[in-house]
């Protein structure tokens, strides 16, 4: 569902490619003492994070390029993903050995990033748009008794041309957060129940990608001068 949400954002924001990050194993939060929590929050690593990474017509690029900016893409996000989560925490609780970034809680959009990092210029980010999750709007992420901002997110990103994002592709992109509220929302009560099925994401490995058909077109967005038609693969959004 996760892969299924970044396609579209992909798809209807004409986009390059998108991704989405999170922790892969929720349970490890759900602990009834602040100590506890504190601990197993402190002893994440990167690779307790995972990204789901979507591209459009990587095929068309050399296989080593393509490979190449989805691990980066995927490793940086993981690590991002690591700093934010404790940013959540009393600033006492955290520690001064610990790297941790606020947490992001506004949509944003960034363009000709690629000049800016060398990052963005080897994951080949010239214009982007990142929409956090929870959204601004919505509460907060409560995984027992504590809350999360920045615990997920959708972005989507444009390797080349002239055409930035604009507010209605950061909307696009923000409405795919809100869908991961839901799923989110679910599998923390999930998570919770005291016979609860414990469960890890194994899926989203380094390297490893979705890349829809050259082509691709979200049914509302039509080529100029070319009426609007269903995409044709099978990805079914509204």
């Amino acid at each position: 569902m996760i892969e299924r949400i970044v396609s579209s954002a992909v798809l209807a924001t004409r986009s390059d490619y998108g991704m989405s990050s999170s922790l892969k194993d929720i349970g490890r939060l759900v602990k009834d003492d602040g100590p506890r929590l504190v601990q197993t929050l402190l002893e994440l690593t990167s690779g307790d994070f995972f990204t789901c990474f979507v591209s459009q017509n990587f095929r068309a690029l050399p296989n080593d390029l393509a490979t190449t900016i989805a691990t980066t893409v995927q490793k940086r996000m993981m690590f991002n993903r690591w700093h934010f989560i404790p940013g959540n925490l009393q600033r006492q609780h955290v520690g001064s050995s610990r790297h941790w970034y606020y947490p992001p809680t506004v949509p944003d959009i960034a363009v000709h990033s690629h000049m800016h990092r060398a990052a963005h210029s080897r994951a080949q980010v010239k214009f982007s748009v990142r929409a956090p999750g929870p959204d601004m709007s919505r509460p907060p992420l409560r995984i027992a008794g504590q809350t999360y901002r920045g615990f997920y997110d959708v972005r989507v990103v444009r390797m080349k041309g002239d055409e930035e994002f604009g507010t209605e592709d950061m909307l696009r992109a923000r409405r795919r957060t809100l869908w991961l509220e839901a799923l989110f929302n679910v599998l923390v009560a999930h998570l919770s129940g005291a016979d609860a099925h414990r469960f890890v994401i194994k899926g989203f490995s380094l390297g490893a990608y979705l890349d829809l058909p050259a082509n691709e077109r979200y049914p509302d967005l039509p080529e100029p001068g070319v009426a609007a038609a269903r995409p044709t693969a099978e990805i079914r959004v509204s």
